[in-house]
């Protein structure tokens, strides 16, 4: 039962990467396109699917937080901009938060499944364990 469950976890787990990597390429295709609103429409679609997948990991659960806030600033500064503008070099620093968070949730991911993978093996606890 319980090498079912952590099968099951592990899968979820390797399904949230591939997540990520289709949500940060369409992230950064509306960033490019200047919040183009199909590129837009993608992210959020995408985060949607990371939002749900996140839900049976509740480990990314501060992770997850912080991009979907992330993902949130940067959209904010990028229609304040777009009134102004200006403010690239700001979107480009809330951009590089933003790939930072992205990859803070694949690092968990992959400390996630190894342990789920490995036998009788426990990695260290990541700092935000007790959060989530």
């Amino acid at each position: 039962m319980q090498e079912s469950n952590a099968t099951e976890g592990a899968a979820v787990v390797v399904a949230m990467l591939a997540a990520l990597e289709r949500y940060q390429a369409s992230f950064d295709t509306s960033i490019a396109a200047w919040f183009d609103r199909g590129s837009c429409r993608r992210a959020a679609g995408d985060l949607d699917e990371l939002r749900h997948l996140a839900r049976a990991v509740p480990q990314l659960g501060a992770d997850m937080l912080d991009l979907t806030m992330r993902h949130a600033q940067v959209l904010q500064l990028l229609l304040k901009s777009m009134q102004r503008a200006a403010g690239a070099t700001e979107v480009q620093a809330l951009s590089r938060q933003h790939r930072g968070a992205v990859e803070r949730v694949k690092l968990r991911c992959v400390r996630l499944l190894a342990v789920r993978t490995s036998v009788g093996e426990h990695a260290p606890p990541h700092p935000f364990d007790s959060i989530a």
